[in-house]
């Protein structure tokens, strides 16, 4: 081989493992979009309440309303629990539920009596008042190898607080 065929040989190579990566920065899509953890989240959090036929989950997570279609407490408790239990397999037990502000406000999945513990903080926050929202944050970790944190208000609908 000549020179000159070793040169053109030389930019060719150099042109064919090149080429890839400027293609690749032309913005028609060679890498997939981010995803979006919280939307994910979300919307199996929604699915799995659904399940539950006892409530409904509707907005987004800055604006949640709960509605609930049975005011059964044993039915009501019994698909909490259940709930509960889907997103121990979800998230780390670590997460946090963090009701307004202020001491005794923090729950984890690990939070002995969790469910009545958090009942009774919702009954305070909203002086046993169903449609009055109560903000809330979640300091979700390791749901699918991701941390992040949720804030908002939720508002409780279709059911008597006391």
């Amino acid at each position: 081989m000549d020179k000159v065929t070793k040169r053109v040989l030389f930019v060719l190579i150099i042109v064919a493992l090149a080429l890839p990566m400027f293609i690749g920065c032309d913005g028609g899509g060679a890498e997939p979009p981010a995803t979006d953890y919280r939307a994910l989240l979300l919307s199996e959090l929604k699915t799995e309440v659904s399940k539950s036929s006892v409530a409904t989950l509707d907005g987004t997570w800055e604006d949640l309303t709960v509605t609930f279609s049975s005011s059964d407490f044993p039915t009501v408790y019994s698909a909490a629990v259940e709930l509960v239990n889907t997103f121990k397999n979800k998230v780390s037990n670590t997460s946090e539920l963090i009701l307004g502000e202020g001491d005794g406000n923090t729950f984890t999945l690990e939070t002995e009596n969790l469910l009545s513990a958090v009942k009774d903080k919702i009954f305070e926050m909203t002086n046993n008042l169903a449609d009055d929202p109560f903000e809330y944050t979640v300091n979700v970790k390791g749901y699918k190898g991701q941390n992040f944190t949720l804030t908002g208000d939720v508002t409780i609908e279709g059911v008597e607080l006391d």
